[in-house]
């Protein structure tokens, strides 16, 4: 159990809604009637979800349906798994106390595209560097949408959904979110996606299989 210093009280860095019973061979998630969570190890805790710091992100995670802080992280590593089950066979493994997390070593991991949503809590929440994680992951994300291509929003920008901005814009690090990116260079990386998006379209129908 550590100490968040954004809060008055101490904590563990994952909270699950439901506590796992196993009943006639199958999992039954059992909660709180007075909405308390359960820690890492299924106790009842005396926290609720409104009690949780924002940084907190709700997920699906290693022992089911929670919340996992995205604050303090000292480490992340990224194992990838079978190309065809992208992105549910890759993991994230994640460290609160060391900066290289090991399958022998780790507090909790994140599989899917919640990782998506929880490498940009860090990123919004923690000190931790995770543009090299992030360039691994987005590697895999675009020879994927590449793959299947006609499955996935032209617009869709993995940069952005973790960043809040696109690539290569200068970003005031005082201020949070896309609300502050210009609009003629927000218009502009979306009318350059477009056009990127025709050239892989065209690219695809010259040399599709048969």
């Amino acid at each position: 159990m550590k100490t968040n210093t954004t809060v008055d009280f101490k904590y563990n860095f994952v909270y699950y809604k439901y506590k796992q019973h196993y009943s006639n061979g199958r999992v039954i998630g059992i909660a709180s009637r007075a909405g308390f969570l359960f820690d890492e190890d299924f106790n009842l805790t005396d926290v609720r979800y409104k009690d949780l710091p924002g940084s907190y992100i709700y997920g699906i995670y290693e022992k089911g349906i929670g919340y996992l802080d995205s604050f303090g992280v000292t480490g992340l590593k990224l194992i990838s798994g079978p190309f065809k089950d992208f992105p549910v066979g890759d993991v994230l493994l994640v460290s609160y106390s060391t900066d290289e997390p090991s399958i022998q070593d780790y507090d909790c991991y994140v599989k899917g595209w919640e990782i998506i949503s929880f490498l940009k809590g860090v990123y919004e929440n923690s000190d931790y560097d995770i543009y090299p994680i992030y360039l691994q992951f987005n590697a895999r994300f675009e020879e994927y949408r590449m793959k299947h291509i006609k499955e996935f929003n032209p617009s869709y920008n993995l940069h952005v959904s973790i960043f809040g901005f696109p690539a290569g814009y200068r970003k005031d690090r005082r201020f949070k979110g896309i609300e502050k990116m210009m609009a003629y260079e927000y218009e502009t990386e979306k009318m350059r996606r477009k056009e990127q998006w025709e050239k892989d379209k065209e690219y695809l129908e010259n040399h599709r299989k048969y």
